[in-house]
């Protein structure tokens, strides 16, 4: 449950340093998927990883156990199971490729799903919910078909699982008769003994084979996106009066690119108490600028300076699913002083005074989030 909790924390913390590049790569359906079901199987793999040394170290003793009571028998169930490894294997390895084609259609199921939610207005006034229906069932479709074949494969190996202890012991038994010896209780009862000794380790080494093997699949999804390009840390500093700085940058989107830059040897100033407005076309670098100070955009060359602290209210709210009261306070303790000042700063005083009086004050509504500024 630690790893779980502290693998889904980094997850969550990296999807919040993404660059724009990495966020057209990484959508949010995948990465709800590794905070779910990637995390899932690596928590399911701790408490049966120590049975990676003590499943094999049991079915050696037992071996030199059996080769005691019976003699060079025993060695016919060993050479069985080695036989039976490869197939194991071969198991192990059709059901990691199934793990993988089924993680990539829940990625793309998921991502459908997210876009159907965020865009069901549009959805609903086009009525294009038949057609969203289809793609998704589509998707869910080509799932379940990897799901049944997942779960032939594991029925497959739950039947070999049963069928191959009594398998091996029928075989020894056969063969210390046939050499002569006489099977006598003392000899029977023991070495079944023992042949269940055998029965946990080999029961649990495929399952633990197609633990590994889907744990492995996750580490290197998780991998691929934790390596993902971050954005760039802004250094901050408080040395006289505040003030934003550009010298000389050139800035870029993907690093891939170069040859393209957004914005090259640039040059920008706001001293302290001034109010700057940027103004222009569509596509002509105002997002790129606010980009620069925020560490959504690549810096190449160049030098960018902070001097103070840095606010930045997006285009597009969010807003905490609380009261009016705590999405001002924004999880700063209330202090009645500061709370008036900062309305007052805000110009909130006639908008709250319409609204009706509570004790404590409701949560938001949908329409209220829209508008949070009259709120």
């Amino acid at each position: 449950m630690q790893v779980r909790a502290a693998v889904v924390a980094s997850v969550y913390r990296k999807s919040l340093r993404l660059t724009s590049t990495s966020r057209q790569k990484k959508y949010q359906g995948e990465v709800v998927n590794l905070m779910s079901n990637d995390t899932q199987r690596l928590m399911d793999l701790c408490p049966n990883f120590h049975l990676i040394w003590s499943a094999p170290f049991q079915i050696i003793v037992a071996l030199v156990l059996l080769v005691l009571t019976i003699g060079s028998a025993a060695f016919v169930g060993f050479g069985i199971m080695i036989l039976l490894i490869p197939l194991q294997g071969l198991i192990a390895a059709r059901l990691g490729k199934l793990r993988k084609t089924l993680l990539d259609w829940t990625d793309t199921r998921i991502k459908l799903m997210n876009e159907v939610l965020q865009g069901i207005r549009v959805i609903k006034f086009y009525a294009w919910e038949q057609n969203f229906a289809d793609a998704i069932n589509g998707v869910r479709a080509s799932e379940v078909v990897v799901l049944r074949s997942q779960a032939f494969w594991r029925s497959f190996i739950g039947f070999f699982l049963i069928v191959s202890p009594v398998f091996v012991s029928t075989a020894t038994f056969v063969v210390y008769s046939l050499n002569g010896n006489l099977l006598t209780p003392e000899i029977i009862f023991p070495s079944l003994a023992y042949f269940n000794l055998l029965r946990f380790p080999l029961t649990f080494m495929p399952v633990l084979i197609i633990a590994v093997v889907e744990a492995k699949i996750s580490v290197n999804r998780l991998w691929e996106f934790l390596t993902s390009e971050e954005i760039e840390d802004v250094p901050f500093q408080k040395i006289g009066k505040p003030y934003l700085r550009v010298s000389k940058g050139t800035f870029v989107y993907d690093t891939k690119n170069l040859a393209r830059p957004i914005l090259k040897d640039f040059d920008f100033h706001v001293n302290d108490g001034e109010l700057v407005m940027v103004v222009g076309q569509v596509g002509s670098g105002k997002t790129s600028l606010v980009n620069v100070f925020t560490g959504g955009i690549q810096r190449m060359s160049g030098t960018v300076e902070v001097n103070g602290t840095l606010a930045y209210a997006a285009q597009q709210a969010w807003i905490l699913n609380q009261s009016v009261r705590d999405n001002i306070l924004f999880g700063f303790p209330y202090d009645e002083n500061h709370y008036r000042q900062t309305i007052h700063a805000a110009c909130l005083q006639k908008d709250l005074a319409m609204l009706p009086v509570r004790s404590p004050p409701s949560p938001l509504s949908d329409t209220a989030k829209k508008f949070p500024f009259f709120q």
